[in-house]
């Protein structure tokens, strides 16, 4: 296992260049028709200040959905990036996207001595498999910004389904696996953070971070207007929930949002 995530970890960003100079041969076969779909909109969300922290902040969320000839998109929750292969039931995309994920110094004052963690890159490439309303995804991720935020695997089952012509709901789980860059950055403790921060050493290795289970609803209010809320439990596992930076294991997050569809 250990081999395996080594491998993506140092070849996923060379795979990630190479499926995106394969993908204008696909792009090309689109069917034709209207080459664009937009959907935008906005929101807010709640978020631990920091991962581990028992403190918790309100953010601004943009929805962004724009897709070119079914191929090309630009996505809130993907990134700039190509489906490789897009069947009826199953699909491969890779993407470059934000994870806005970090800790300050200044976030909390036991931190003070342990450095901060910057916001990053990835490069991602993520496959999902829909089954009538039961749908599975996978994405594995890899900082490309240089901010040791290391290598990530994220696992979600989501089963979806109409209750009213307009009402949907949905609920899932998820799991999420991290190499030990990732966790020594957010949740181990060197000795010479030790020694400026008061707190005890602590190596943080590779494993599962966290496991999360969520459920939301969203309605159609007319032909462009649909309104989502989403709730999500997650709790920290592993390592990462034995870190004497955790201060909280288990954390309840929400999110609310409108979109416009053009």
């Amino acid at each position: 296992m250990e081999r395996t995530m080594s491998f993506i970890k140092h070849r996923l960003p060379t795979l990630f260049a190479l499926a995106l100079l394969l993908t204008p041969g696909l792009a090309a076969a689109a069917e034709p028709g209207d080459p664009w779909q937009v959907a935008l909109g906005a929101g807010l969300s709640t978020r631990p200040q920091y991962p581990g922290s028992d403190d918790t902040r309100l953010q601004p969320l943009p929805i962004f959905d724009i897709s070119y000839r079914n191929r090309w998109f630009l996505r809130s929750s993907d990134g700039l990036g190509a489906y490789l292969v897009r069947g009826e039931n199953c699909w491969i995309s890779a993407s470059v996207t934000p994870d806005l994920t970090r800790r300050r110094e200044t976030d909390d004052t036991r931190l003070r001595g342990l450095g901060s963690v910057h916001e990053t890159a990835r490069a991602m490439l993520k496959a999902g498999y829909r089954l009538g309303w039961l749908s599975g995804t996978v994405a594995a991720s890899s900082d490309i910004a240089g901010q040791r935020q290391g290598t990530l695997l994220d696992f979600e089952l989501d089963a979806r389904q109409a209750l009213t012509e307009r009402l949907q709901f949905e609920g899932g789980i998820g799991a999420r696996w991290a190499n030990r860059q990732y966790n020594s950055s957010f949740f181990g403790i060197d000795a010479q953070q030790s020694a400026a921060s008061g707190l005890p050493q602590y190596a943080a290795g590779s494993g599962f971070s966290d496991l999360r289970a969520f459920v939301g609803a969203s309605y159609g209010i007319d032909q462009h207007w649909s309104a989502s809320a989403r709730i999500t439990a997650a709790r920290l596992v592993g390592d990462d929930a034995g870190s004497p930076i955790t201060e909280r294991k288990l954390f309840t997050g929400f999110a609310a949002f409108a979109v416009y569809h053009f």
